[in-house]
C-alpha cells in the first residue's frame, strides 16, 4: 500500500510557509499489484504538486512500517530543502 503525503502550509499556499509536520493527503486503495498502486500514488502525488511544494509518496509495509519513496520527481536543480527527497543534494 501507498500514501501520499504533503507539508501543508500554515496560512495559504501563496504564504509558502510549510508545517512542520508531513501530513496524509491520499491513500491509494488496494489494486492488483504493487507496481500498480506505486504508479498511481506516483500520478496522485503529481496532481498533489501542483498545488504544494513539499509532497512526497510513502509506501506501507506489513505490520505497518512506513518507508519513503526516494525518487525525486524534479529534473531541474534544487536542494534537498526545497523539495525534502534525501538523495538530492544538501546545498
Amino acid at each position: 500500500m501507498y500514501d501520499v503525503e504533503a507539508k501543508i502550509p500554515y496560512d495559504s499556499v501563496a504564504n509558502d510557509k510549510p508545517s512542520a509536520e508531513w501530513e496524509d493527503v491520499h491513500n491509494v486503495p488496494q489494486l492488483e499489484t504493487d507496481h500498480a498502486e506505486y504508479f498511481e500514488a506516483k500520478r496522485v502525488a503529481e496532481e498533489y504538486r501542483e498545488y504544494y511544494r513539499h509532497v512526497r509518496v510513502v509506501k506501507i509495509h506489513p505490520g505497518g512500517t512506513r518507508e519513503v519513496v526516494t525518487e525525486c520527481p524534479y529534473t531541474f536543480a534544487h536542494t534537498r530543502h526545497w523539495c525534502g527527497y534525501s538523495e538530492c543534494r544538501e546545498g
